[in-house]
């Protein structure tokens, strides 16, 4: 072809590849597995773009947590399965002792580091609510609630952690709430089921874009270009919704501070076009691609069954 240049072919061939991997997309389930395809195919392109990074320095730390988080969803499906026990103990007949063990992830070590951290946690809750409430009081000129209603406040602390002791001695677990039912634990089990399974999904995708830059392919370069117009009509093709892939903050980002310092000078005149974009060579930059992007339009997805025009 006369006039292609490196650059340009290379556009091309991430906007096709990306353009396939969509149109061959079979995504189904829920709308994480389907965000999660659509990174896998963004990651592909991103490789065949060299769009690498650095292992971020906090990503083992990062990734330790969310292991967490995951761990402790499971702890919480455990407790509930000892509560069904202690609403209607013939039910562990009806389901097999495996269902009620303990998750091998979850030692006993964790499990008491875990419980210290929740007992922990509610203590700075209401410590840092009775401090904003007395901030609050003291500003309105009234007089300070004293020690004595913050240790009150504390007392459901307490009783967490004499709960905690009492379950790890005994290996039971009371039923709790209003009126709890087999029924109920069993809704409130699925629900913590898809957290874990949308927890795991988040996990895995981390894990395989350590090392890519899909930030990059999103936000800068022109064959993503083409793919965030494709992207408005994802609903259509896998129902997946605009905001998991696109965010107008994650956009707008990389201008922000900038545009808020125009913004300190002037609110009018000239630069009120380039505050609203976040940059004035950011307009210079979309004169120079838009050329590219009508180039694609009209010659590489005209046939009508494109999912992208």
């Amino acid at each position: 072809m006369p006039g292609l240049t490196a650059k340009v072919f290379r556009t091309y061939n991430a906007s096709n590849t990306m353009a396939n991997l969509l149109r061959d997309m079979k995504s189904s389930g829920s709308i994480p597995e389907r965000v999660k395809d659509y990174n896998d195919a963004n990651r592909k392109v991103a490789i065949l773009c060299n769009h690498k990074r650095t292992v971020a320095a906090g990503h083992g730390v990062q990734m330790e947590k969310l292991g967490d988080r995951i761990k402790g969803l499971k702890y919480q499906q455990w407790r509930i399965k000892q509560m069904m026990l202690d609403v209607d103990p013939k039910i562990k007949k009806q389901k097999g002792a495996d269902y009620f063990a303990l998750d091998e992830e979850l030692d006993e070590g964790w499990i008491q580091e875990h419980q210290a951290f929740l007992v922990e946690e509610q203590k700075q809750k209401i410590e840092k609510k009775f401090a904003k409430e007395n901030e609050k009081m003291v500003s309105e000129g009234k007089k300070e609630m004293k020690s004595k209603e913050l240790e009150e406040r504390l007392e459901p602390v307490r009783e967490l952690e004499k709960k905690f002791k009492k379950e790890n001695k005994t290996k039971k677990v009371e039923a709790e709430g209003k009126g709890p039912t087999i029924e109920k634990l069993e809704n409130n089990l699925g629900k913590l089921d898809q957290r874990i399974e949308t927890m795991l999904l988040q996990a895995e995708d981390k894990e395989n874009n350590k090392e890519v830059a899909l930030g990059t392919s999103k936000i800068v370069r022109p064959h993503m270009l083409i793919v965030h117009h494709a992207i408005l009509t994802l609903d259509r093709i896998i129902s997946i919704p605009v905001s998991p892939s696109f965010s107008r903050r994650s956009s707008m980002s990389r201008s922000k501070s900038s545009s808020r310092k125009r913004s300190e000078r002037s609110l009018t005149g000239p630069s009120s076009l380039s505050m609203r974009t976040g940059n004035s060579n950011l307009v210079l930059w979309w004169l120079a691609v838009l050329p590219l992007i009508l180039f694609f339009n009209q010659h590489l997805f005209t046939r009508r069954d494109s999912i992208l025009f």
